[in-house]
C-alpha cells in the first residue's frame, strides 16, 4: 500500500474517532430514552447523568436499552470532560455487548 494511501487511512480513522457522539437510541418514555434525549443534545447536567444511573440501576431494561444507556451515560460524562469516567462506562457496554459498535466507536 502507498504511503499516500496509508496516511488518508489514518487521518480518516483519527477523524471518526475524534468525533464522540454517536448516541444510541432508546424509544419511549423511560429514564433510558431520556438519557438518550439528553446525550443526543448534550445537555449534561448533574441530573440527567442521575437519570441515566437511576435507570441502570433501577429500571428494568433489556439488553439493548442497558447497553445503549452506558454508551449515553458514557457520551455525557465526556461532554463534561470525565475521560476516564467515560472510558469505563463505555467498557461496561462494550462487556454488556461486545457487537455494539457505537461504544466501540466512542472509545476509540
Amino acid at each position: 500500500m502507498k504511503l499516500t494511501t496509508k496516511l488518508m487511512l489514518f487521518a480518516g480513522a483519527a477523524t471518526i474517532a475524534g468525533q464522540t457522539g454517536a448516541a444510541v437510541m432508546v424509544l419511549g418514555s423511560s429514564r433510558a430514552a431520556e438519557c438518550y434525549q439528553a446525550a443526543e443534545h448534550e445537555r449534561t447536567s448533574s441530573g440527567n447523568v442521575q437519570t441515566c444511573i437511576a435507570a441502570l440501576e433501577n429500571d428494568n431494561l433489556n439488553r439493548a436499552e442497558r447497553t445503549a444507556t452506558f454508551v449515553n451515560l458514557g457520551i455525557l460524562h465526556f461532554y463534561r470532560g470525565e475521560y476516564d469516567t467515560a472510558l469505563g462506562r463505555m467498557d461496561e457496554a462494550i462487556e454488556n455487548d461486545p457487537r455494539e459498535p457505537e461504544a466501540v466507536l466512542n472509545k476509540a
